[in-house]
């Protein structure tokens, strides 16, 4: 017997103070956007990921920022497990581990946008800053705005990358001239 495939409900708005995670979103079901930003604990009880205010973002079945998951026993477990292989800040090409937990600095889940700004302490006093606001274009697609600080360290490498779908995306022209 063949089993219905279950649409997601309403996009998911709220702060998990206990985990550090901010669930943003927008719409529902089929057409719904969801974005996770991820502090930190600073006690090794999140995912064991070296990644900072990361971010994943998904709009409908698309994963556009993906994680690269748990591969537990497989030879990339160390890059996937690593801050470079995440949607954050590598500071002096090295690991990003928290000195402190992360810091909960602004939340907003009701109206036409969504926002969290979220601050973390790394080890050897490196200071990050993430502020995000999330918004639906009139095409569907989600709009991210990703204002990203940092204080210390020499080198800061944003790290972003995309998953491309395998459909194209059609985006809606703006006629207004």
């Amino acid at each position: 017997r063949a089993q219905k495939r279950r649409v997601p409900g309403r996009a998911l708005n709220k702060y998990y103070a206990g985990r550090h995670l901010a669930c943003l979103g927008l719409g529902r079901g089929a057409k719904r956007i969801q974005l996770y930003a991820l502090g930190e604990d600073a006690q090794g009880h999140g995912h064991r990921h070296a990644d900072p205010l990361n971010v994943q973002l998904y709009a409908g079945p698309w994963e556009v920022f993906p994680d690269l998951g748990y591969i537990w026993d497989h030879p990339g477990k160390k890059w996937a497990g690593s801050t470079a292989s995440h949607q954050t800040v590598v500071v002096d090409e090295r690991n990003a581990l928290a000195a402190a937990p992360s810091r909960l600095l602004g939340f907003c889940s009701t109206g036409r946008a969504r926002f969290v700004d979220m601050a973390v302490e790394l080890e050897g006093g490196v200071e990050m800053r993430r502020a995000l606001t999330l918004l639906r274009l009139a095409d569907g697609l989600p709009l991210l705005v990703d204002l990203f600080e940092v204080e210390g360290g020499q080198v800061h490498d944003y790290q972003m990358r995309a998953q491309v779908p395998n459909d194209p995306i059609a985006i809606a022209q703006d006629t207004r001239g």
